[in-house]
């Protein structure tokens, strides 16, 4: 896999269905994370409005309009008071993503890094970021390319227990002299956005590298 043609998705021809379309439209139980709000907005990644809905509306006072906002994992909530937030872009008859280009691109990256192949990390890195802004049809890439913007802290909309400082520290460009470490959660958690929205794949890498 090296260019966007090539993605490897579950096929809704034969009537097939994406069950998580089903839980956000019909259930309405799915909204962006308070992960994703800090790395995005953080980031000012143009892959957010592709990603997520804007707040359609305030809530009481609290205005939400036109942001994206997010709810920690494990928040005890009431559906109408955070159903303001963003939703994910996925409906029943959006093909289920499993393999992309980019990540396979992050994939070299990593095995580049880690002395596993002869490649540069760096440049593998640059090509999944840009892989990714192309199958999302985002722009601004050149100047993500040398953003120093990192994770925003995460404020709850309603809740300030729940606030928390970014656990992200690290902006998307690339820098050749800087440690492994901080090069391999670069890569990773690039990786973690292109990978979305495949939640499992995402989670088995946050486990195994504790990125992001």
């Amino acid at each position: 896999f090296e260019t966007v043609k090539d993605r490897l998705v579950v096929s809704i021809r034969n009537g097939y269905q994406n069950p998580l379309g089903e839980i956000n439209r019909i259930w309405n139980e799915v909204y962006m994370n308070a992960s994703m709000e800090s790395v995005l907005n953080g980031y000012e990644d143009p892959r957010r409005e592709f990603f997520f809905e804007p707040c359609a509306e305030d809530t009481g006072e609290t205005v939400l309009h036109g942001k994206y906002k997010g709810i920690r994992q494990g928040t005890c909530f009431s559906h109408l008071l955070y159903a303001s937030h963003s939703k994910i872009y996925v409906n029943k008859s959006t093909e289920p993503i499993l393999m992309t280009a980019a990540e396979v691109w992050f994939l070299r990256a990593e095995a580049a890094l880690r002395g596993w192949t002869t490649e540069n990390a760096g440049d593998n890195y640059r090509q999944g970021v840009s892989t990714s802004f192309i199958q999302w049809g985002a722009g601004g890439l050149e100047d993500y390319l040398q953003s120093e913007r990192i994770g925003a802290d995460y404020i709850d909309a309603f809740d300030t227990p729940n606030n928390i400082e970014a656990r992200c520290k690290v902006s998307p460009r690339w820098i050749e002299t800087a440690s492994n470490e901080i090069k391999l959660e670069k890569i990773i958690t690039q990786k973690w956005l292109a990978v979305f929205p495949e939640g499992c794949e995402a989670w088995a890498e946050q486990r195994r590298t504790g990125y992001p």
